[in-house]
């Protein structure tokens, strides 16, 4: 980047440092997509968004105590243009974008603007509180708050049917695990199909046990998978349901080389026990590739 750009935009000198020393650590996203596992392109897509976090709050803090609304305006824009750079297509760069449009158009205020700004912090370097192993294979977890791709390989899991919206079939999965000497493991699976829902314990390994009916729940295998998958922090509720089932609607409807292929499942990674700020589950979408002849 040129001393022009910076210029531009009125960044201070002392903090042009502060983006060299981001763009320094941060590896680029390109390159060749054979050149790494989907699960190092995974951490490498987290730490890249730690790194961004950080320099997130240094442009925070010196927000602090300005309240000039064409500055703040004008920050904002270069943060989210920086933003962008570090993690194309991403949400936060849309989130730090929409903050610019709103201090422009006087429908923000200073506070809301620093406010999300922290809550977009928390998202960009969060980190799963990790209770129980995932069966083996799995991929790592979708980034708060991003839109992805995932590829699970096959695996085994005991189901039960569940009233819609609840999770009475929790107890039954336990005492089954429990009775068959099998480790808990995270996530738990929700699946949602039109009139039923049944609720999931995921087996550590795709080879243990038998499959079949046993009392009220069954062990079924689960062929290799690809899901559109959304991270998110909290408790599942229906306007993150709405929100998420869009987003991926206007994902799929924006391209042609894939297509839902099931259901739409919920896979949640904490017991009840940890914090709703520490908590984390996924909105999930299976699809398929379309075959092209």
């Amino acid at each position: 980047m040129s001393i022009k750009f910076f210029e531009l935009f009125k960044i201070p000198s002392e903090e042009i440092s502060m983006l060299a020393l981001l763009l320094l650590a941060l590896p680029m996203t390109g390159g060749d997509p054979a050149a790494a596992t989907p699960e190092a392109r995974l951490q490498r897509i987290h730490q890249q968004r730690r790194a961004v976090a950080q320099w997130l709050g240094q442009q925070r803090r010196a927000m602090q105590g300005d309240f000039n609304r064409a500055a703040m305006t004008t920050r904002l824009a270069f943060m989210a243009s920086t933003v962008e750079a570090r993690l194309p297509r991403s949400e936060a760069a849309s989130r730090i974008g929409a903050l610019a449009d709103a201090m422009k158009l006087e429908t923000g205020n200073f506070r809301s603007v620093l406010t999300e700004l922290d809550r977009l912090q928390g998202d960009l370097r969060f980190e799963l509180q990790s209770e129980s192993e995932t069966p083996e294979g799995f991929p790592g977890i979708t980034p708060v708050g991003e839109l992805m791709l995932l590829q699970y390989p096959a695996y085994r899991m005991a189901k039960t049917a569940i009233p819609s919206g609840s999770n009475r079939g929790f107890w039954k999965l336990f005492r089954h695990i429990e009775s068959n000497d099998i480790a808990m493991t995270a996530p738990v699976q929700m699946d949602y199909k039109a009139g039923s829902s049944t609720m999931a314990f995921l087996y550590r390994t795709p080879n243990l046990g038998p499959t079949g009916q046993q009392k009220e729940v069954e062990v079924v295998d689960v062929a290799a998978t690809t899901c559109l998958s959304i991270g998110h922090r909290g408790y599942p509720s229906p306007e993150r349901w709405q929100q998420a089932k869009s987003r991926m609607r206007a994902w799929l409807q924006n391209q042609s080389q894939w297509r839902q292929s099931g259901d739409w499942r919920l896979m949640e990674y904490n017991s009840p026990w940890v914090p709703e700020e520490a908590r984390f589950f996924e909105i999930q979408l299976p699809v398929q590739r379309v075959l092209s002849f």
